[in-house]
C-alpha cells in the first residue's frame, strides 16, 4: 500500500487542519506520478490523498486511470465541494476509482461550516448526486461512495440526521470517525470539542493529558506503507502532516535506495526500537488504536 498526495493545497480552511491554516501547496503532475509508479510495480492499493484536497489536482482522473490500467486499486478522500464541477464526476467514474470518502460532518449549514470552513453543505450534496448520476449513466458500481462524519460535541445531536441525509443523497454507506485533537496536552480545550460520551473517543485522559487508546505500541505501518507528497518527498506515514521527517525524494532518487536507505532505517529504529512516544507525531498516531470508526448503532442510538 502506498499513499500518494495528488494535491498539497486545499480550497477550504478547516479549523485544526495544517493545510487549511496555510502549510499546504502545489499539485502532483501526471508525468511525475508515472515516474513514481514505474518504480513500485508491486503496489496493489493507492491511497490518493494526504494533506490537501485531491480534486484540486488537474490530473487527478488521469492518475487514477493510470493506476487502474496497471491493475492497482485506488481510493481517495475529499471534502466533496468540487465534485459537481463540469465533467469531474464522470471522469472519476470513468477512471475506475474504487472508493471515495466524503466528509459530511453536520446535517445543517451552520454545523457543517464549523468543521469545513469555506465550504457549503449544498455543494457537497450536489457533488454526491453528480457522482451517483455519473455511475448510473456509465453503468458502473464504482466508486463506492462513503460519507464520513467526525464525532464531536458540535454535531452529537445530529448523527441520525447525518446518516439519513447522506443515504438520501445516494451514498452507499455512512461511517462515524473518532475526533482528532491536535494538542494532547490541552485537555480543557479538548473537552470542548470531544463528545460527552467518552466511549466515542479515541483517547483516554492520563495525568491530565490525552493518550491514544492503543492495543500495541509497536508500529506495523512503517513496514509496508509510506507517503509520497505532491513534490516527491517521501514521508514515513500519513501523520507526518508537516513533512518533518523527509526520507528522500522519489522524483530525484530511485525508490529502492530510499526504501532501503539509512534515513528510513534510523526512523524505524527510533520508533520501534526506542520509544515510539518520543516522536511527537507518533504520540497522536492511530496505528495500534483499538477502534478508529464507531459502529453506527452506537453513535446514532
Amino acid at each position: 500500500m502506498l499513499w500518494i498526495e495528488p494535491s498539497g493545497a486545499c480550497n477550504l480552511k478547516c479549523p485544526g487542519c495544517p493545510t487549511g491554516t496555510g502549510t499546504g501547496s502545489g499539485v502532483m503532475h501526471y508525468k511525475d506520478f508515472v515516474k513514481v509508479i514505474d518504480q513500485v510495480p508491486f503496489v496493489k492499493l493507492l491511497n490518493l490523498w494526504h494533506r490537501g484536497e485531491p480534486l484540486m489536482a488537474p490530473g487527478f482522473a488521469d492518475i487514477v486511470s493510470e493506476a487502474t490500467r496497471r491493475g492497482i486499486r485506488s481510493q481517495t478522500h475529499t471534502n466533496g465541494t468540487l465534485l459537481a464541477r463540469k465533467d469531474t464526476a464522470e471522469r472519476i467514474v470513468e477512471s475506475g476509482l474504487t472508493r471515495i470518502g466524503i466528509g459530511i460532518d453536520g446535517s445543517d449549514e451552520e454545523t457543517y461550516h464549523s468543521f469545513r470552513s469555506g465550504g457549503k453543505l449544498e455543494q457537497v450534496e450536489a457533488g454526491v448526486r453528480a457522482l451517483v448520476e455519473a455511475r448510473k449513466k456509465l453503468k458502473s458500481r464504482k466508486p463506492r461512495i462513503i460519507a464520513e462524519c467526525l464525532v464531536s460535541n458540535q454535531n452529537q445531536a445530529q448523527f441520525s440526521a447525518v446518516e439519513k441525509m447522506a443515504i438520501s443523497w445516494g451514498c452507499d454507506a455512512v461511517k462515524f470517525k473518532t475526533y482528532y485533537i491536535d494538542d494532547l496536552t490541552n485537555t480543557e480545550n479538548a473537552l470542548k470539542k470531544l463528545p460527552n460520551d467518552r466511549r466515542l473517543w479515541r483517547y483516554i485522559i492520563n495525568d491530565n493529558c490525552l493518550e491514544m487508546k492503543r492495543t500495541r505500541l509497536k508500529c506495523r505501518r512503517l513496514a509496508f506503507s509510506a507517503v509520497i507528497a505532491w513534490n516527491g518527498d517521501v514521508l514515513p506515514c500519513c501523520f507526518d502532516s508537516d513533512a518533518r521527517y523527509v526520507l528522500g525524494n522519489a522524483f530525484r532518487e530511485p525508490w529502492r535506495e530510499i526504501w532501503k536507505g539509512e534515513k528510513i532505517k534510523d526512523f524505524n529504529r527510533k520508533v520501534n526500537k526506542n520509544n515510539r512516544n518520543d516522536t511527537a507525531m507518533c504520540r497522536n498516531c492511530t496505528e495500534g488504536l483499538s477502534r478508529l470508526y464507531i459502529p453506527n448503532r452506537q453513535v446514532t442510538r
